[in-house]
């Protein structure tokens, strides 16, 4: 098993990959590969799904499973959220929501709690970054409610929990459909808030 190693971009720049599981020598063969075949920029910036890993084994999932609660331990949604323990990506529709105001707010708090409720790994992609990222959901869930994350270290050594994107298999979640719209402007962000889940479910 090997936990850390490099790999080389078409365009020759070098990444140190380091994550929170130890890889098994198929894949890291296959994400050099992918590596390879892209430049930096090309797999940061324009394949913005990643590559996926064609497996992951069981010990490998229950490992992210694990670092997961870790991270997430006797903490609140709100706590987690206030503390900066789970962020959002620049270009997640969680941030953008957090950004227009508290009225998004149970939302946000909504997400988090499944974050902490995920109990298995759907798939692990290479986006050009050190970490992977890991798709997460609750194998129990009717909803299909997919959440993309990375696991991040600062150099203080403080971990938290970075959410990609939001994916769903078939439509929202109900708590994210069933608020009462009160004016024409709430009403258009709900409609473009909704056509643009259901555009990620598509892809």
């Amino acid at each position: 098993m090997i936990k850390t190693f490099y790999v080389i971009f078409h365009d020759e720049k070098r990444l140190k990959v380091s994550d929170i599981i130890s890889f098994e020598q198929p894949q890291v063969d296959e994400i050099i590969h992918i590596a390879s075949q892209y430049t930096l920029r090309q797999l940061r910036r324009e394949e913005k799904k990643g590559k996926d890993l064609s497996y992951l084994t069981p010990n490998q999932i229950a490992m992210v499973v694990s670092e997961k609660d870790q991270i997430v331990h006797d903490k609140s949604a709100d706590e987690l959220r206030l503390q900066g323990i789970v962020q959002a990506a620049e270009h997640s529709l969680v941030q953008m929501f957090e950004r227009q105001g508290s009225d998004e707010l149970p939302y946000v708090i909504d997400l988090i709690n499944r974050v902490i409720d995920t109990d298995t790994v759907v798939k692990a992609q290479f986006k050009g970054h050190p970490t992977l990222t890991y798709t997460m959901m609750m194998a129990s869930d009717p909803e299909h409610f997919k959440i993309p994350v990375s696991f991040v270290w600062e150099s203080s050594g403080t971990r938290f929990i970075k959410i990609v994107t939001l994916m769903f298999r078939n439509a929202p979640p109900k708590k994210l459909t069933s608020k009462i719209v009160q004016d024409q402007d709430m009403e258009d962000r709900m409609l473009e808030f909704k056509r643009k889940l259901l555009d990620e479910s598509r892809k």
